[in-house]
Formats: structure tokens, C-alpha cells, sequence
């Protein structure tokens, strides 16, 4: 494959990387740290299905980290 270097392979995990620290930073307000974000006031809580779906995704964006660190360390059977 053209372009298989170890470098290439390592932009990839950068890539998710970068990924799932904007998820963090752009829901940490609104979902990760809700509770301490409003620690004065009492908000409303959210819906089982927003927490459940925020999980989810959060779970999605790990194991897409998870898989490029496997494919960029050669465990691609692992993967």
C-alpha cells in the first residue's frame, strides 16, 4: 500500500486523537462535567436516553482510538 510508513500510520492515531479530545472539550460543559459545571444551581437532569446515547458515543470514539493504536503498533489480527 503506498504511503504504509510508520509515520502514516501514526497520523491516524493522531487523528483520533484530536478527535476524541474535541468531543471531550465540546461536551464537557453539557455532559462530562455537568455536575460540576452547575454545582450552585440545581438543573435539570438529562433524559435516560441523552445519557445513554452520550455513552455511546464517548464508547464509539474510544474504540476507534483503540483500533488505530492497535493497526499502528502492527496487532492488525488484534484489531
Amino acid at each position: 500500500m503506498p504511503g504504509n510508513s510508520r509515520s502514516s500510520r501514526w497520523f491516524f492515531v493522531g487523528m483520533a486523537s484530536v478527535l476524541l479530545l474535541i468531543v471531550a472539550v465540546g461536551f464537557a460543559r453539557s455532559f462530562y462535567l455537568r455536575s460540576i459545571w452547575n454545582a450552585g444551581h440545581a438543573g435539570p437532569h438529562l433524559p435516560a436516553y441523552i445519557v445513554l446515547h452520550g455513552i455511546a458515543l464517548t464508547l464509539w470514539f474510544l474504540l476507534f482510538l483503540g483500533q488505530t493504536l492497535l493497526v499502528a503498533s502492527g496487532r492488525v489480527r488484534v484489531h
